[in-house]
């Protein structure tokens, strides 16, 4: 095999990976499912309106104690967070002195 023919196969092997690459990237974008789902509270109220059948005062009632609910996971998710970032802080501090020449 000459020179030339090598390179013209390493060429063709070359762009025809890379045009492999790019065709599976744009199948699965395609293809990709949709999971835009929204905030949960909304689609929880949502199915317990539609799958129940309440009445419009039970709805209020709910949704005032989902409403509540979500509030505190939310303040208790931020609570996690900032424990979380302590924590890393934390071993920032403590591994400091052994990674620095």
């Amino acid at each position: 095999m000459t020179t030339r023919a090598f390179l013209y196969l390493m060429i063709t092997l070359v762009i025809g990976f890379v045009l492999g690459m790019i065709t599976d990237r744009a199948l699965h974008l395609i293809h990709k499912p949709k999971m835009d789902l929204g905030p949960p509270e909304i689609n929880i109220i949502g199915k317990i309106i539609t799958n129940l059948e309440l009445e419009p005062d039970q709805v209020d009632s709910i949704k005032l104690v989902l409403e509540d609910f979500f509030s505190r996971a939310e303040s208790t998710r931020t609570l996690i967070m900032q424990q979380a970032e302590a924590d890393l802080d934390t071993l920032r501090i403590n591994l400091l002195p052994y990674l620095t020449p």
